[in-house]
C-alpha cells in the first residue's frame, strides 16, 4: 500500500525520536514534547533541555534537567536528529520557533496529536526488538 506524506512525516519522525529514548534516556512526554527552543546543536553534541511546557508536565522536580549526546549517537537512516532538528528549523519562521514542537504534522507545528502515533511506532519497534509483547519504552531508561 501506499503511504501518504503525513503518514511518512510521521515514520521518520519515530525514526528520530528514538534515539531520545534509547540513548538519551527520555520519558515518552519528554522525548516528544521537545520544542525547538530545548535544543542546542554545537558542532558534534546535541543538548536537549528537558522542561515543562504546555503539553507536558515534569513526573519529578529532577526531571529537569539537560541530556547532552553525540550527535553521531542519534544518527538513523543516514541522518542524525541535529540534522533533522535543522532541516525543519529552516522551514518555521523565526516567532513560531520559541514554541514549536519539534515531532508535529508539517502544517502544524504546535499540534500534538502526531505525538501518539510517533509513540507507537517507537513502541512496536521495542517490542520487535526485543521480543517482548508487553515492553514499555519507559524500559529504555533502566
Amino acid at each position: 500500500s501506499t503511504r501518504t506524506l503525513a503518514e511518512v512525516r510521521v515514520l521518520r519522525q519515530a525514526r528520530q525520536a528514538m534515539p531520545l529514548f534509547t540513548a538519551g534516556g527520555l520519558r515518552r512526554g519528554e522525548g516528544l514534547g521537545i520544542q525547538f527552543r530545548d535544543v542546542d546543536v554545537s558542532g558534534e553534541q546535541l543538548r536537549v533541555r528537558v522542561r515543562p511546557n504546555n503539553s507536558r508536565r515534569l513526573k519529578t522536580v529532577r526531571g529537569r534537567r539537560v541530556i547532552t549526546l553525540p550527535a553521531a549517537a542519534t544518527a538513523v537512516g543516514g541522518m542524525h536528529l541535529a540534522q533533522w532538528i535543522q532541516t525543519e528549523r529552516a522551514r518555521l519562521t523565526r516567532a513560531s520557533l520559541e514554541t514549536a514542537f519539534v515531532f508535529t504534522p508539517a502544517d502544524a507545528p504546535f499540534d500534538a496529536k502526531a505525538r501518539f502515533e510517533i509513540a507507537d511506532i517507537c513502541l512496536d519497534a521495542v517490542r520487535e526488538v526485543t521480543g517482548r509483547p508487553s515492553a514499555r519504552l519507559h524500559a529504555l531508561r533502566h
